[in-house]
């Protein structure tokens, strides 16, 4: 529907000023000074490329995936799928990649409610899990390299 493309689109475009820093001229200059202390730390890893790729196609089947008869799930996989934006579009973003992870919470629910619904499941499940999957690993891996 309309609505879901220009939320999107208007996502899309306030990402890409962040990234190309044309917010920051608009900015008032409180929270500015506060932004730039995010933006600019070196002590935040930024996202791996696997992860952006991954994110990449995940966003991209969720978006080609058919619609189904129930507008709840629907709402949940478009508006789930703004949480991937950040990580191919701004990864070495720290803060805004951190913007994207509520909107996965509710890929989570559409992922538990469309489980079984063939319609869907290579579409959408199946990259779904890879990405969780993926994130658990590397979370696992980070913090097993933090105990060392």
């Amino acid at each position: 529907t309309p609505s879901y493309k220009l939320i999107h689109l208007s996502f899309i475009i306030i990402l890409l000023s962040f990234k190309f820093s044309l917010i920051f001229s608009i900015l008032p200059d409180f929270i500015y000074v506060r932004l730039t202390g995010y933006l600019t730390n070196d002590e935040l890893e930024g996202v791996s490329i696997a992860t952006s790729v991954i994110s990449f196609i995940c966003y991209l089947t969720l978006i080609l995936c058919p619609r189904l008869n129930d507008e709840k799930l629907n709402s949940l996989r478009i508006y789930g799928a703004l949480g991937f934006l950040p990580y191919f579009i701004t990864p070495e973003l720290e803060i805004l990649v951190r913007l994207g992870i509520p909107f996965q919470y509710l890929l989570l629910i559409y992922l538990f409610l469309t489980f079984r619904i063939k319609k869907v499941a290579i579409l959408s499940t199946i990259p779904l899990l890879a990405f969780y999957s993926y994130k658990i690993f590397s979370s696992v891996g980070a913090f097993i390299g933090y105990l060392k």
